[in-house]
């Protein structure tokens, strides 16, 4: 069926970083299911992983119209627009979730809010996503929180990175990919690295994400092309 196709394909790009094959599985599902929205989001995410925004773009269009009233798909087009660095329609999206009556937040909504200046809105989502996270995320709301009265923004992500990575070692569901990007947005390129090689050796399955535009200050550097190379993330 497309939509388990779609799931297959994904999970051999995330946990094989079997970009071929991947690509193989997921365009059969397309095939299989043009206006099936579990297809149309593995495609979408595929080609924003590869770097083929403006197909992606067009996916997303196409998920739109198949899944007008679907609050998942509604998500999935934020992070699909806030990933193609199409800030404002992603934070369009998030309006259009809460005109229906819904509640969304997301990194992808944090992030386009941030881009476009506004740093208590990106504040605000992510308190949100911590609420929702419930008791596991307690702790790192707390220590957050305390870097946000401190120094704002800036303080904000520093006590999420010292808190994560002091945890890290005692959680096996922590991605060192994600602490990683953390460390990008502060600044801090020679501990992004240092996790990004970790998220590499324990084959981390968000190395697939190294287009991700969180990681844009990294971009031009050679470690950084390197490691895209070495996780074998196709060039558009």
């Amino acid at each position: 069926s497309s939509p388990a196709h779609a799931v297959l394909g994904a999970d051999l790009v995330s946990f094989s970083w079997d970009f071929e094959g991947g690509y193989r599985a997921i365009a059969s599902a397309v095939q299989l299911g043009p206006s099936d929205p579990v297809a149309l989001n593995a495609y979408a995410w595929y080609l924003l992983l590869v770097g083929r925004n403006e197909e992606a773009l067009a996916i997303t269009e196409r998920l739109q119209r198949v899944a007008p009233f679907d609050t998942f798909y509604r998500g999935v087009c934020v992070r699909n627009f806030a990933w193609a660095r199409q800030y404002e329609r992603a934070l369009e999206e998030v309006e259009r979730i809460r005109e229906r009556g819904g509640s969304f937040a997301s990194a992808e909504a944090a992030k386009s809010y941030l881009e476009l200046g506004r740093p208590e809105d990106a504040h605000r989502v992510w308190v949100a996503m911590y609420d929702q996270c419930g008791r596991p995320c307690e702790r790192l709301r707390e220590a957050a929180e305390a870097g946000w009265q401190e120094s704002g923004w800036t303080g904000f992500l520093h006590a999420q990175a010292e808190f994560a990575a002091a945890n890290s070692v005692a959680s096996s569901t922590a991605s060192p990919v994600l602490l990683a990007e953390l460390y990008v947005a502060i600044g801090d390129v020679e501990e992004a690295f240092r996790w990004l090689e970790r998220g590499y050796a324990t084959r981390d399955s968000h190395m697939v994400r190294l287009r991700h535009p969180d990681f844009d200050p990294l971009r031009s550097d050679p470690h950084f092309q390197d490691l895209i190379r070495r996780v074998g993330i196709p060039e558009g």
